[in-house]
């Protein structure tokens, strides 16, 4: 199978699929998923590193163990990027399922939807990885495309205490859940001309934050943009940034 290239700001080719190492994991409920894992060059078991967990989108959804890279390839064009200071784990969710089981690609109530299969076993795939490697407590964090956008909304609201920030680009939520997430920095993302994924699911849940006192959420409109907003987003080495400045010591005392 050919690798998933792409290239790097400077011109050198990175090959995606090298970059991370695969695996697959069995859940407790008997679902396998496969998933990539990348970790920072020179990793040190005796250092702790930040976690990012990234959600892809229903468009690379299979058990190839490569596409679910491709949405976040530009993520890692720029050599400085301080994602390449982090662990970085992705997994993949087969073709016929989604991260969250919503019958439309709109908000929905987690009362009404259950916790997908696929979600559960991503959980103990985190947890194990967390226990596997020297991972920052202080320091997991969530970003996701579309359906992925989705799941890390889902993963936040049903286990707010899971991740010190998070990253929804052109998602949906459970608005009426948003109390829970009152504390935790959120950057989130939409296209103004979104066909796919309607902006307004975003902006409904944004003003129920909002409403409910979170005071650290960040929310950009891509003007002119429709989907597939991911690779504006990802190149943005400010969001990393941004991403690893946030702790949950910090936030705890910001919110004592």
């Amino acid at each position: 199978m050919a690798p998933l290239q792409t290239v790097s700001h400077s011109g050198n080719p990175i090959d995606m699929t090298s970059l991370f190492g695969e695996g697959s994991f069995t859940g407790s409920n008997g679902v396998r998923l496969v998933y990539r894992l990348f970790l920072p060059n020179g990793y040190d078991a005796k250092k702790e590193y930040p976690l990012i967990l990234f959600m892809h989108g229903a468009g690379e959804r299979g058990t190839d163990n490569r596409q679910q890279l491709r949405g976040f390839a530009e993520a890692f064009r720029h050599e400085a990027s301080p994602i390449y200071q982090c662990i970085v784990l992705a997994p993949q969710c087969p073709l016929d399922k989604k991260w969250v089981n919503v019958p439309k690609w709109h908000n929905y109530s987690v009362d009404e939807i259950a916790e997908s299969e696929e979600i559960q076993v991503v959980l103990e795939l985190l947890a194990a990885t967390r226990c596997s490697y020297r991972v920052d407590p202080d320091r997991v964090y969530c970003t996701g495309l579309s359906m992925g956008g989705f799941a890390t909304w889902d993963m936040s609201v049903r286990h707010p205490e899971l991740f010190c920030a998070i990253a929804p680009v052109c998602g949906g939520a459970d608005d009426s859940s948003a109390a829970v997430l009152k504390d935790l920095p959120i950057w989130t993302f939409h296209g103004d001309e979104d066909p796919t994924v309607p902006i307004e699911g975003t902006e409904k849940m944004v003003r129920a934050l909002r409403a409910a006192g979170n005071t650290s959420v960040r929310y950009d409109v891509l003007q002119g943009m429709r989907h597939d907003i991911w690779k504006t987003v990802y190149a943005r080495t400010e969001l990393f940034t941004w991403m690893l400045s946030q702790k949950r010591s910090t936030v705890k005392n910001e919110n004592t």
